[in-house]
């Protein structure tokens, strides 16, 4: 079995000089990402909650839960935040096109996809793995 790292990871290659964000990798860690940090935060934050409940029932301020409550708080804000934002992002891209799949749409080819973003002045929302991804509504009054 080939690994193959691209489908391993989502990392930030910069913008273009469009001011386009460049992504490289797969949607399938942002799920996996999402989904668990969404799970985890909570759980970690209401751990985070039990401890200061505690330590406020019983007034002292010393006890060993106060670690947990400070690990439990901030991986709760830390990690839901982060799953929230992975699922986010996943979807935002799911609703995109790719020109191919504009030029489909609309039943013309991809050279005038192209053509009528420049004339328009549409830029692309993302570029995933070197593919422009467009916002399929922005062609609709285009065509």
């Amino acid at each position: 079995m080939k690994l193959k790292p691209n489908r391993l990871g989502f990392h930030w290659q910069g913008r273009n000089n469009q001011g386009v964000s460049k992504w490289t990798g797969s949607l399938t860690p942002l799920k996996w990402v999402g989904t668990i940090f969404s799970i985890y935060g909570p759980i970690a934050g209401v751990g985070g909650l039990a401890a200061l409940a505690y330590l406020l029932i019983n007034h002292s301020w010393t006890a060993p839960a106060l670690p947990l409550m400070l690990v439990g708080l901030i991986h709760g804000v830390l990690f839901t935040g982060i799953g929230q934002w992975a699922l986010s992002m996943r979807r935002n891209i799911l609703r995109l096109s790719t020109a191919e799949e504009v030029s489909v749409t609309y039943g013309v080819d991809t050279r005038a996809v192209h053509e009528l973003a420049a004339q328009r002045n549409i830029r692309p929302r993302i570029i995933l793995n070197d593919e422009p991804y467009f916002d399929p509504t922005e062609f609709v009054d285009a065509f």
